[in-house]
């Protein structure tokens, strides 16, 4: 049974303290905003007001694997980018 004590503040954990992002760009990831993929779906969070992405809770145990998540997908999406690009050339 998980307590409150193992959710994490997902801006400061997640988003900048993992990713290097603002809250509110690394939730698009968490919420499937603005064409980014949903990557949370199985993992633990809590959600104070949907609204507001600063309430975003994320279980200590699954902050390293959203954020390997995210950081994957931008790896993947900068790939075919530069794909791309050479076949613009």
């Amino acid at each position: 049974m998980e307590h409150e004590s193992d959710f994490v503040n997902f801006g400061q954990v997640v988003a900048s303290g993992l990713l290097g992002m603002s809250a509110q760009y690394a939730s698009h990831y968490f919420y499937g905003l603005k064409g980014c993929p949903k990557l949370g779906e199985d993992l633990r969070f809590k959600r104070g007001d949907p609204d507001d992405y600063h309430t975003l809770m994320i279980h200590h145990g699954d902050a390293f694997e959203f954020a390997r998540r995210v950081k994957k997908h931008r790896e993947n999406e900068g790939a075919l980018l530069t794909k791309r690009m050479r076949r613009m050339k």
